[in-house]
């Protein structure tokens, strides 16, 4: 499956972290599928490390949107646990209030794009154009977020739609990420889901498509920081199978005490 190469850049508005909703509520197959499991055994370091170090850098922020946002680009943790995809790109590079932005490209939309209502930031048919190395794109952002009035908690739904054009083809991207995060002063908790759509007309024509879904309840100590009690299930299934089909995944981490967990794989 050829690698695609795609980077959902970093939204920024008001000082305020960004999210959307395109009014879409769409299924994720991910989340509604039931897998059967193997039996449990003891979790290697890597696999534990790809579920606490985006947990561990969410507790560093602190019970806060910051926090929350945090998780929100968990591609690390999906890779890690059930493999690459062949998708590259980032789900998230959403700079939170306070912080610095992480991001090299700096994005600006045109703030009539934007409203605000209350703790709720909307964004509608915001786009930004690009262009370099023999290729032009126009990325599309639509949705919403909400914060509750503590910003402990952070609820959203977005849509970006990427279109890349050049001398080798075109390839076109849709990512519909949604989802909730309550952060804790010891606990963390949320379900995050995802659905991609790819097709390129680089090269060969090649199209797929999948939906992967997280949802955890964990608690953890800040110091040093490991997380103690809990589980973590972590699903994908495919909703368009790529050239080389691909089997659909999932993987359940139960934590027994800090750094101790048990693994068990989709069968």
């Amino acid at each position: 499956m050829r690698q695609i190469h795609i980077a959902v850049v970093a939204l920024c508005a008001a000082a305020i972290a960004c999210g959307g909703n395109d009014g879409n509520t769409s299924s994720n197959a991910a989340a509604s599928k039931i897998f059967t499991f193997s039996t449990p055994i003891t979790a290697s370091a890597g696999e534990k490390s790809a579920v606490q170090a985006p947990l561990g850098r969410a507790a560093a922020i602190g019970g806060s949107s910051g926090a929350a946002f945090a998780l929100a680009s968990f591609s690390s943790m999906t890779s890690g646990l059930l493999g690459s995809t062949g998708a590259a790109f980032s789900r998230s590079e959403v700079p939170a209030p306070g912080l610095k932005e992480g991001s090299s490209r700096r994005v600006e939309f045109n703030p009539n794009c934007i409203s605000v209502s209350g703790n709720t930031y909307t964004y509608k048919n915001c786009q930004i154009t690009f262009a370099g190395a023999g290729f032009s794109g126009t990325e599309t952002f639509d949705g919403t977020i909400s914060l509750s009035s503590d910003q402990r908690t952070v609820n959203w739904d977005l849509t970006v739609r990427l279109d890349l054009s050049g001398e080798g083809g075109s390839e076109k991207l849709q990512v519909h990420q949604s989802g909730t995060v309550t952060m804790g002063s010891n606990r963390i908790s949320g379900d995050l889901r995802v659905e991609v759509s790819v097709s390129s007309t680089t090269g060969s024509t090649a199209a797929f498509a999948f939906d992967e879904d997280v949802t955890f309840d964990l608690t953890y100590q800040s110091t040093p920081f490991c997380v103690t009690s809990g589980s973590v299930e972590v699903k994908r299934v495919w909703t368009r199978q790529p050239g080389q089909a691909q089997p659909d995944k999932a993987v359940k981490l139960v934590w027994t005490g800090c750094n101790q967990a048990t693994i068990a794989k989709s069968i």
